[in-house]
């Protein structure tokens, strides 16, 4: 099912497609993702690069109508709560902050985890589900509803979803969301040749 609302990107320069489509919805369809479509994504985020290849990144997902996805939807701030209780997929992304070879702080653990994420995101694009990264949540509620361990980090929540061609008879203020214009700043503000 394709959704209906057309937010591929009209890019200055060619980019590959799968980026180019990559947005982030908070309406989806109802349809529950398929538990060897998830590994999947996992696979993929299992792939990414990291520094030294200590694989920080972890992951914990639940499915919707689930106990757990109930606590994860309580570990959400009200603005996600709103429109986040209705999709079938939510992943906790956590990062590792010591090193494995000597216990030290790591430095580019978020980077590295990051990366994870993003590869996980169109994996599951490239399978025809969407994904959209929440930083709105309360931390320490979800440490303690998750007993999430001192070591890691909570990085953010990922809904994962199929699109929807159904918006129409969700609440007005979700349809603006995902019927608002894609935007990005020019590349002048953001890359600069040799120096500042």
């Amino acid at each position: 099912m394709k959704n209906t609302i057309d937010k591929k990107a009209k890019t200055n320069y060619g980019i590959m497609p799968l980026i180019a489509e990559r947005w982030s919805p908070v309406l989806f369809s109802d349809k529950q993702i398929e538990e060897e479509k998830l590994m999947q994504v996992f696979e993929a985020a299992r792939w990414a690069p990291s520094s030294r290849n200590e694989q920080p990144w972890r992951f914990i997902y639940a499915h919707n109508g689930t106990p757990e996805f109930n606590k994860m939807i309580e570990a959400l701030m009200e603005g996600n709560q709103d429109w986040a209780k209705d999709v079938p997929v939510l992943v906790i992304v956590l990062s590792e902050k010591f090193s494995s070879f000597n216990g030290e702080p790591m430095f580019h653990y978020m980077y590295d985890t990051g990366a994870a994420s993003m590869q996980m995101q169109l994996q599951a694009l490239e399978l025809g589900i969407y994904s959209h990264t929440m930083g709105g949540f309360y931390a320490e509620k979800t440490k303690d509803l998750f007993k999430i361990p001192e070591n890691l980090e909570i990085v953010s929540f990922v809904a994962f979803g199929y699109p929807t061609d159904k918006i129409n008879n969700r609440p007005s203020h979700l349809q603006e969301r995902d019927k608002s214009p894609r935007d990005r700043k020019p590349l002048s503000d953001i890359v600069f040749k040799g120096a500042f």
